[in-house]
């Protein structure tokens, strides 16, 4: 009877720590999807056509014309009168990725929190409580 529930109690544990190993696989497939659609938009859209030298930190507003062509302005849809479909505004970032205005503010957070990690002497317990931020989200 004891070794029975010996038995019972290494099986749940296990089953309680492969659970645990499913989680954290399911969270990192759900991180490389993001990646790869981040990597897909920022490749279509350092492909759109644009008749100026782009700059790291500034926002771009992507527009499309009747014939399907897009083209980036550095004006947006208030700054001028375009009959050309508004699809979106993005900032171009020093990695030359870009993100979309609605989360320019996320990202400067993050970029923030990055540069008080740097700044520490102790940026590893500071990196793990940030790590603890972005798991919940």
């Amino acid at each position: 009877m004891e070794i029975q529930r010996a038995d019972s109690f290494i099986h749940a544990n296990a089953c309680n720590k492969l659970q645990v190993i499913a989680e954290q696989v399911r969270f990192l497939q759900g991180q490389a999807e993001k990646i790869l659609l981040e990597t897909k938009r920022n490749k279509d859209l350092h492909h759109i056509a644009c008749n100026f030298v782009k700059v790291p930190g500034n926002i771009y507003h992507l527009y499309q014309r009747p014939s399907g062509q897009k083209y980036f302005g550095m004006l947006s849809p208030r700054e001028w009168q375009t009959p050309h479909e508004y699809l979106g505004s993005f900032r171009l970032e020093q990695d030359e990725s870009w993100t979309p205005i609605e989360h320019i503010a996320e990202k400067d957070n993050q970029l923030k929190l990055l540069d008080k990690v740097l700044e520490h002497s102790d940026g590893i317990s500071a990196f793990s409580s940030i790590q603890n931020v972005d798991m919940e989200m």
